[in-house]
């Protein structure tokens, strides 16, 4: 973002420049009838690409209609999980677990879950831009005060598990139900009466002390999660894979999203048709929300671990979104 913020500044001054080198050329005056002429253009900054085309509403004001979004791409990110026992929360009983679930099944879960967050962030747009001193005959009548909103859908970007970590993933989450399965206060007398073995050959039961001894071993290992914080009723939230092997959560911010900046445009071509500018602006499009695949609002934790707190902590300082960009526009009529 510093990058193109520089850029924007740097094309802003070559515009001036331009200008000051040619103090005697007359300025392109625009259109000042309604509807009598369209203008296509294209833009690129923080908000990605847009398109737009526009039309003078008089010589003071001006609509734009257009399309916006940012490509797709995606940030890797590292969270580790760890052990939940009785409310108490441990990265070190992690071991356990995957001691235990080592000698269960043979597989070993990976403690370090790496998430890819994508943008999905694409809107409809329309504008009016104000040119305040229009009756100027110098640059100032290209200077321009612009209004109006963005829409689109209110889930703007996610993270979700990468796909090569969904094996590690259902195997903690078989953990947990069989977590859930041997701590059950009943798990003992369920052991009694029910064969290991199923339906084949002789029936095979724990005896009551290997059941006691399975649970105990449980209990003390724990169940397997992502620490995320601590919610309104003071307990600890463990954010567990989904059945399907999945582990995300989702950004939403309003669909209707008011803007409200600045702007310059400068022709450069000598018939005018061809015009360069920059906007600076902000997008009002409220306190973002994270909401997990479990359906929890972050937003509502306290207590966060240092990396989660840190992201959560930059979206709550992103409710209103910074805007910049270069233009492009060419009059087609």
């Amino acid at each position: 973002m510093k990058r193109f913020l520089i850029s924007v500044l740097a094309g802003t001054a070559f515009l001036f420049a331009a200008k000051a080198a040619n103090p005697g050329t007359k300025p392109y005056q625009r259109p000042s009838g309604v509807f009598n002429s369209l203008d296509i253009a294209i833009q690129g900054g923080t908000a990605g690409i847009e398109f737009d085309l526009s039309t003078p509403v008089t010589k003071w004001g001006r609509l734009r209609v257009g399309y916006q979004y940012i490509p797709q791409y995606t940030i890797p990110v590292t969270f580790g999980m760890s052990a939940d026992s009785e409310g108490n929360t441990s990265g070190e009983g992690f071991d356990k677990i995957s001691a235990l679930v080592d000698s269960l099944t043979g597989y070993k879960i990976d403690q370090n879950i790496t998430m890819e967050c994508t943008p999905n962030f694409y809107n409809f747009k329309l504008l009016a831009d104000f040119y305040p001193l229009a009756n100027k005959e110098n640059w100032l009548r290209n200077l321009r005060v612009t209004t109006g909103f963005y829409y689109g859908p209110s889930r703007i970007g996610s993270t979700v598990n990468a796909m090569d970590e969904m094996p590690g993933l259902v195997l903690a989450n078989l953990y947990n139900k069989l977590y859930d399965k041997v701590t059950a206060p009943d798990f003992v007398d369920w052991a009694i009466d029910n064969p290991i073995n199923g339906d084949f050959g002789n029936p095979i039961y724990l005896d009551p002390m290997s059941a006691e001894a399975l649970q105990k071993k449980f209990m003390d290992a724990g169940r397997i999660g992502m620490q995320c914080g601590i919610d309104a009723d003071g307990k600890p939230y463990i954010l567990e894979p989904g059945k399907d092997g999945t582990v995300g959560a989702s950004v939403f911010v309003n669909r209707f999203k008011p803007y409200l900046g600045l702007g310059f445009d400068q022709p450069i071509a000598m018939d005018g048709r061809l015009s360069v500018g920059f906007d600076l602006g902000a997008l009002f499009w409220g306190n973002p929300r994270v909401v997990t695949h479990d359906g929890t609002n972050l937003n509502t934790l306290s207590d966060m671990p240092g990396q989660l707190q840190q992201a959560m902590d930059l979206m709550n300082n992103f409710r209103v979104y910074p805007m910049a960009s270069f233009r492009i526009a060419l009059t087609l009529f």
